[in-house]
């Protein structure tokens, strides 16, 4: 992602270590890629079970007080897995093209 700013904040010289997420379970591999006192480019690994929804990331200045806090959306693009019931239960599969197999709908295809 691109952080820009407007003159105000100098993140030509910010550090990785500055940098957190809000929940900060799932993120990782915090990384600057491209740095000028305007702008610069971050990345960051987000674990595969981690929830989708609204997270913050934040830049703290060098004596540790947040100076920048920006709301992301995290979406997911893992499949959902199939709708299953007990063993031996009749599957709710209501999709075209699902079938049942040991209580799960998956796609007969």
């Amino acid at each position: 992602m691109t952080v820009v700013t407007n003159g105000t904040i100098d993140l030509g010289n910010v550090t990785t270590k500055q940098f957190g997420v809000r929940p900060s379970a799932f993120a990782s591999n915090y990384k600057i890629i491209n740095q000028i006192p305007q702008s610069l480019v971050f990345s960051m690994d987000v674990a595969s079970t981690a929830e989708p929804g609204v997270w913050t990331l934040f830049v703290n200045d060098a004596s540790g007080h947040e100076v920048v806090a920006l709301n992301l959306t995290i979406t997911s693009s893992v499949k959902p897995p199939p709708k299953c019931n007990p063993p031996n239960a009749t599957c709710p599969c209501h999709v075209k093209g699902e079938i049942c197999v040991e209580g799960c709908c998956i796609s007969g295809e």
